[in-house]
């Protein structure tokens, strides 16, 4: 089993590999899987009929290293507003979390057999972080010092394309 923990800059990143468990550190995420293709515990299956690597959970604003073996050439979200995934290269992607909720994302090699279906919980922001919503207009606080300081809108805005999009 291979763990690591890591905190890059300021996004929670958890690396894993297709086998091992799951849990939740402090101000750390350590994350590995139950063995191969094992159902992801206290969570809802995927409905792809592909095997079932695991569960990611994950925070809002935050991203998740995910590697997977067979060489993927293609990866899909369920959900693109709950999360996003990125190809980094042919083992690896990065899943970003957008907004509260639950999606899958699928891992796809060249003659398109399903190499992995993860499970992606995104949750809201860890305590200390707060969002303002007003209308269009998201502001996001980092209240962790004990003073209230607003982040960068842009960056840590899920509803920032939107806003954009719409002229505002």
């Amino acid at each position: 089993m291979q763990v690591r923990r890591c905190l890059v800059g300021i996004s929670l990143a958890a690396m894993f590999t297709v086998s091992g468990s799951f849990g939740i550190a402090a101000d750390m995420v350590q994350v590995a899987f139950p063995p191969k293709y094992a159902p992801a515990p206290d969570m809802d299956q995927p409905n792809s009929g592909a095997p079932t690597v695991g569960g990611l959970r994950i925070v809002v604003d935050f991203a998740a290293i995910l590697h997977v073996e067979g060489g993927m050439s293609v990866i899909a979200v369920g959900n693109p507003a709950i999360a996003d995934a990125n190809l980094v290269n042919r083992s690896t992607m990065i899943v970003t979390g957008h907004l509260a909720g639950t999606t899958n994302v699928l891992a796809l090699d060249d003659a398109g057999h399903v190499l992995a279906d993860v499970l992606v919980r995104v949750s809201a922001q860890k305590p200390g972080m707060v969002t303002v919503r007003r209308g269009t207009q998201v502001e996001v606080h980092s209240c962790i010092t004990g003073l209230c300081e607003v982040g960068p809108n842009d960056a840590l805005s899920p509803a920032a394309p939107l806003a954009a999009a719409a002229g505002s």
